[in-house]
């Protein structure tokens, strides 16, 4: 048995997956209804297929994350400031 995807490329969009998955016998859509997320647990079923489509830096989280914000104060800023400006002196 063959199987096969057709899903859309990694985006931002955390809320919206469209894909596909072809067989020999038949064709399912996956989508955000077909989802199980972190942590989750099934019962009372036999089996189950799972799928992992992206991984790494191309998973909707890590699109979605931003750079860190400087935690230095205003006061930490100015000074570095005035000791750069001191040496150069």
């Amino acid at each position: 048995m063959t199987w096969q995807l057709d899903s859309e490329g990694p985006n931002v969009h955390i809320n919206h997956y469209n894909g596909k998955v072809t067989t020999n016998e038949q064709t399912m859509n996956a989508g955000t209804k077909n989802f199980v997320l972190r942590s989750c647990s099934l019962r009372n079923t036999k089996w189950l297929i799972g799928l992992c489509v992206y991984t790494g830096h191309d998973t909707k989280v890590m699109l979605n994350s931003t750079k860190a914000r400087s935690k230095k104060s205003t006061l930490e800023k100015n000074m570095q400031k005035q000791f750069l400006f001191i040496f150069k002196l």
